[in-house]
């Protein structure tokens, strides 16, 4: 998802350096966001209003992307204790 924003922060003319920073900060924000409130992550998408993905199509994307990470982490946990 950081990639995607870089890539159409630098596509809207933006120098790539800046728009790598930028993203960075938008996703280092979220995070400190996320953490410092007991909101929902429904009331927090409310606030801030804008819905340009489909949520339902991310989520899945992300948890496919966590679950092959982890088992692929899992088959070198057995190859590394098998050796």
């Amino acid at each position: 998802m950081i990639a995607s924003l870089i890539s159409a922060t630098v596509a809207a003319g933006v120098p790539e350096d800046l728009a790598r920073a930028a993203a960075a900060q938008v996703f280092a924000g979220t995070g400190r966001l996320v953490a410092g409130t007991q909101r929902s992550l429904v009331e927090l998408n409310g606030m801030i209003g804008l819905h340009t993905m489909n949520e339902e199509a991310a989520g899945q994307l992300v948890s496919s992307a966590y679950q092959e990470a982890l088992t692929k982490l899992q088959g070198l946990a057995t190859k590394m204790a098998s050796a």
